[in-house]
């Protein structure tokens, strides 16, 4: 797992990720000392500063930030990056763990319309949503410079199967868990 050793590109990752890109200065004061130690306790790795960020994006308030702030104890580097998983995935939204655990939704028709939203759209405002707490990630196009596809890390992929298989949401086959790439 590569992680990022200088704290700056840290912090431009977590507070980019909170307020937008650019926005990086706009932490209100009151957060900045919470934010700092919430920030520390990402240990570094890409993939838990940005479901981090995700994840207090939703609720830009001291409370909140120092509750996040004390439900970590000092474990291990890939317990801590699990339990930010896990937390981000207690955090969303009933229609959006149902998404979550089965990315295949849109192709079979499990999306709905919305309030003035075609399915299509209410699949689309769903996967921004995931997106935007770092669940899923977009894969940029080299050439372009847009996006070509998007992946899910394999942490979250794990993730995804343990609370699949636990909430008996689909029938996970040990077999074909091993069929599918990890890259």
């Amino acid at each position: 797992m590569e992680l990022l050793s200088r704290i700056a590109d840290q912090k431009a990752l977590f507070h980019g990720s909170i307020f937008g890109p650019g926005k990086e200065k706009e932490c209100p004061d009151e957060l900045v000392a919470c934010g700092n130690e919430i920030l520390n306790k990402c240990g570094g790795v890409p993939l838990a500063i940005i479901v981090m960020a995700g994840l207090l994006a939703t609720s830009k308030d001291q409370k909140t930030w120092k509750s996040l702030y004390k439900s970590f104890s000092k474990d291990q580097e890939e317990v801590q990056i699990r339990k930010i998983l896990y937390l981000s995935y207690i955090d969303l939204p009933n229609y959006l763990k149902s998404c979550f655990l089965y990315l295949r939704w849109v192709a079979e028709g499990f999306i709905g319309k919305g309030e003035n939203k075609s399915s299509q759209e209410n699949g689309e405002s769903c996967f921004g949503a995931l997106i935007n707490r770092g669940l899923i990630q977009p894969l940029p196009a080299e050439e372009s410079g847009g996006v070509a596809g998007y992946v899910v890390h394999d942490l979250v992929r794990e993730l995804i199967i343990s609370l699949s298989a636990e909430e008996n949401f689909v029938m996970v086959s040990a077999h074909l868990i091993n069929l599918v790439p990890r890259d």
